[in-house]
């Protein structure tokens, strides 16, 4: 079977340069991606995240949850809902019909609400892809910082106040903890870390290779570039 990866990290956190070094590593996407800015710089550039992915995560958060990327559930629903495997039946098909263009070949997916929904898709994957995991984190007050300098951070997450970003930073770091802990060990995972990439691209790049298991090269200019 194909691969699927999906890269699951805060927002900010250098989800975007993990999934495009995979795309670089021979990965698919699908057809709707978004387009963004490099912080400070006048750049355009593919967030390589669907807005069709976006906007079913958004109805599993509302749906499931009753909360949004700004207002995350409380600790025990989310905890609760994520260790319900019967729940996550319920939009299996939708992932799957979602994804089926792409399914006959590897494919990379991303989005920060991955944090909170990533159950609901390896759930909805499992039976016809290989499931890999990229897991992306970052030092959370760098985070933090990241997402008060970004106009779409401030207005999405409904940013006021450097307290309520890093309490929500902290809420979202939590929820990827959790998931994590329950399928880190399940599925073949990587720990990308955005610090450590910039610092020594070279020798986290080739990590990221074999984990994959590309053999060709990838310029480690990219890491410099997001």
């Amino acid at each position: 079977m194909p691969n699927v990866i999906i890269v699951v990290g805060l927002y900010k956190s250098g989800t975007s340069l993990a999934t495009v070094l995979i795309h670089n590593m021979g990965y698919g996407h699908l057809d709707d991606l978004y387009e963004d800015y490099v912080d400070g710089v006048n750049t355009k550039y593919l967030t390589y995240e669907s807005s069709r992915v976006n906007m079913l995560n958004e109805r599993i958060i509302r749906r499931m949850y009753g909360g949004s990327i700004a207002c995350l559930p409380s600790w025990w629903r989310f905890h609760v809902a994520n260790r319900i495997p019967k729940l996550w039946n319920m939009f299996a098909k939708d992932i799957v019909n979602l994804c089926s263009s792409k399914l006959a070949q590897n494919l990379a997916l991303k989005d920060p609400r991955f944090c909170i929904t990533l159950p609901w898709w390896i759930h909805a994957l499992k039976c016809h892809v290989n499931i890999k995991i990229v897991w992306v984190f970052r030092d959370v007050t760098r985070t933090v910082s990241s997402w008060l300098n970004d106009s779409w951070c401030r207005s999405a997450l409904l940013l006021d106040s450097y307290e309520r970003t890093l309490r929500l930073a902290s809420e979202y770091e939590s929820c990827l903890m959790l998931q994590y802990q329950l399928f880190s060990l399940t599925f073949p995972s990587f720990v990308f870390n955005l610090e450590s990439t910039r610092s020594s691209p070279n020798e986290c790049i080739k990590r990221l290779a074999d984990f994959i298991g590309f053999e060709g090269k990838i310029d480690p200019m990219l890491a410099t570039v997001y």
